[in-house]
């Protein structure tokens, strides 16, 4: 490879990681916009369909098969069942209560899952440092969370706790499917694991619905194409972009880029959905910012 060719295929990594970045910060406050009128299970089913109809186009493109053993297919549709459906379905309800900013700064938080995660099931070694940093990220979330507590009441609180168990959900998903995934195309895991999500959350929207548990009510069709959007921006092209990135560059500086996703959250949600920052805020969420670029920094090294 030639050094022009290095720098050209380097920079068309970085673009790609941008635009995942941007896609994942801005469908923050698009998805708390969206949940404004409509519940967080149709929201998600309507978003993953969205996905999946990419995803499956571009398989049928690309002419991909699924054309593997059995059980290798159902293990890694079980492993994607904890992300999108749960890690997702878990924000989506968190972020009904809480705000879109206060969820971009959780969302922050699933490195320090992972390690954490990797250190409990799999008994993987890890630093002081490392601990000391997830501890200290976890008081700034704290900080973040009394902070909408003492401005906005117990609900706040409550929709911050269903989104960190949410990216707990999701730090688990990656701890796993790190150990499954490794080998496969990346559009043929993504439909597996989305379609999987989808089916089974469509399984309980139809129980819920026949023990009347949720109400069937009549959905624009403005809201229905907003919500395939977002969901092929949130779902398809953002993994697409970060995977097709990290391909050309990997090490620090694909962590410093993806490291700016909180950022991005916080900037859409001033821009789009007019939220407010209070310094207890700023505070916190730069304690959870460089304890978290610290931790995948170190982590990655």
């Amino acid at each position: 490879m030639t050094l022009s060719s290095y720098i050209s295929n380097r920079l068309i990594g970085y673009i790609f990681l941008s635009l995942s970045v941007l896609a994942w910060g801005v469908s923050i406050p698009l998805n708390k916009l969206l949940l404004e009128n409509s519940e967080p299970l149709i929201t998600l089913i309507l978003q993953l369909t969205g996905s999946v109809s990419l995803l499956l186009i571009l398989a049928i493109v690309l002419n991909i098969k699924i054309g593997w053993r059995q059980d290798k297919v159902l293990i890694i549709v079980m492993i994607g069942i904890l992300e999108p459906a749960i890690a997702y379905y878990l924000g989506f309800v968190g972020v009904q209560y809480t705000t879109a900013m206060h969820t971009s700064i959780i969302y922050a938080m699933e490195p320090a899952g992972i390690v954490a995660l990797n250190a409990i099931l799999f008994r993987r070694k890890t630093s002081w440092p490392l601990v000391i940093a997830t501890l200290v990220s976890i008081g700034g979330v704290a900080v973040i969370a009394a902070d909408g507590y003492s401005s906005q009441g117990s609900n706040v609180l409550r929709g911050d706790i269903l989104v960190f168990f949410g990216v707990m959900a999701a730090s688990l998903y990656v701890s796993i499917s790190s150990r499954f995934t490794a080998a496969i195309e990346i559009v043929k895991m993504l439909l597996l694991q989305q379609l999987g999500s989808l089916v089974a959350l469509s399984a309980i929207w139809l129980v819920a619905r026949s023990i009347n548990q949720v109400s069937v009510e009549p959905m624009h069709g403005s809201f229905m194409v907003n919500a395939f959007a977002v969901g092929i921006l949130q779902f398809g092209l953002s993994f697409l972009f970060y995977f097709m990135g990290v391909k050309r560059v990997s090490g620090t500086p694909s962590i410093l880029i993806l490291n700016m996703t909180p950022i991005v959250g916080i900037i859409s949600s001033v821009i789009l959905i007019g939220e407010t920052i209070s310094r207890n805020f700023i505070f916190g969420a730069l304690i959870v910012f460089f304890c978290m670029m610290y931790t995948s920094l170190k982590e990655n090294h």
